[in-house]
């Protein structure tokens, strides 16, 4: 048994796919399905087997892989603390990465407050699918992820975030504005919406309605320029829009069986290591605007029964200052603790 033989396995533990973890690790399939078979022989059981959706672990491979867990981490620990490289990454930067959607209405806000508290760092966001980037989490790649579709891997850990509301968006010129539609009427519309594999499609699909977009896009904002021109009637939850609603430039469509639907949002992180001191940072910062957001929301909802005008005097109180106030409090709250561990 070699250290080898143990990543080959964990790579294909976790994409359950000979062929794609071959690729990431840079091997041949025929070598990777050698090793594999020459370790099983080795350990004298079966790690992994064949059903009719694809490959699958086994009991015994199940537990295979949590045995052999603290292993590969001791050992990346060890090579990234002989890699000069890989340490200016983990003492510089911060990685994140965001669905589409929360790319477009959650992160750069945060990571604008963020950095100005440490203008010395540098920020990356990246974007792109709940899949792939529990990949790059994984890959060490990105330090912390919030997805919208997750896989639910037993190697991360997934903190329910928010709860993000559906809705329908057009020009205000576009004919349904200003009038409450059913689904069926909304599905005779030209629809523009995440690509496929999105979680959105999936929520839509549950109303039991056929809907054939017309236009997919890989980004919450390409969504909303392709309804600006006049492509069809946009779906996304709302927060990508508010700030479009705000100033007029788009409208909403009532569609109450649409607005019924809610996509969950996770904060995902690798079970398998310590976050490093600024992305625990920046975590209890995802989580206190969490707290905020909710709070804010009941307000709203209690100002908006006493009046209209009260509500939106609420909205100017409650915005950017009030979100660096707390980002303040939370980072002079951590200052000298220890990098939160997985167990937690």
């Amino acid at each position: 048994m070699t250290l080898h033989q143990l990543k080959i396995f964990e790579r294909v533990a976790r994409d359950l796919n000979i062929t794609g973890a071959s690729a990431a690790l840079h091997l041949s399939q025929p070598t990777a399905s050698l090793q594999l078979k020459l370790l099983q022989e080795e350990c004298g059981v079966k790690f992994l087997s064949r059903s009719s959706h694809g490959m699958v672990l086994t009991r015994e491979g199940r537990a295979f892989l949590e045995a052999i867990a603290p292993i590969l981490r001791q050992l990346e620990i060890v090579e990234a603390g002989f890699n000069a490289n890989q340490k200016a990454r983990q003492t510089k930067s911060l990685l994140v990465g965001g669905s589409p959607s929360m790319s477009v209405s959650l992160l750069p806000q945060l990571l604008m407050a963020f950095r100005k508290m440490h203008p010395e760092f540098r920020f990356v966001l990246e974007t792109n699918d709940s899949r792939q980037l529990e990949h790059r989490v994984l890959d060490m790649q990105l330090d912390i992820a919030v997805v919208t579709n997750p896989s639910y891997s037993p190697m991360i850990v997934y903190e329910q975030y928010k709860r993000h509301k559906l809705v329908a968006f057009a020009p205000p010129s576009y004919p349904l504005v200003g009038k409450v539609v059913k689904i069926v009427e909304l599905a005779e519309s030209p629809l523009v919406c995440l690509t496929a594999g999105s979680i959105y499609l999936t929520e839509l699909a549950k109303l039991g309605v056929q809907l054939n977009p017309a236009v997919q896009c890989a980004a919450a904002d390409a969504v909303k320029a392709s309804v600006y021109k006049g492509m069809g009637v946009g779906i996304l939850h709302r927060e990508c829009i508010e700030n479009d609603i705000a100033a007029g430039r788009l409208k909403q469509i009532r569609v109450p069986e649409l607005e019924r639907l809610q996509i969950r949002s996770h904060i995902i992180y690798d079970k398998r290591r310590p976050l490093r001191p600024m992305a625990q940072a920046f975590l209890e910062l995802l989580r206190e605007k969490g707290k905020i957001i909710t709070a804010r929301s009941n307000k709203k909802s209690e100002l908006a029964k006493k009046s209209p005008v009260f509500e939106t005097l609420a909205n100017q109180e409650s915005g950017e200052q009030k979100l660096m106030d707390q980002a303040t409090f939370v980072m002079r709250s951590i200052a000298g603790r220890p990098a939160l561990r997985s167990g937690r």
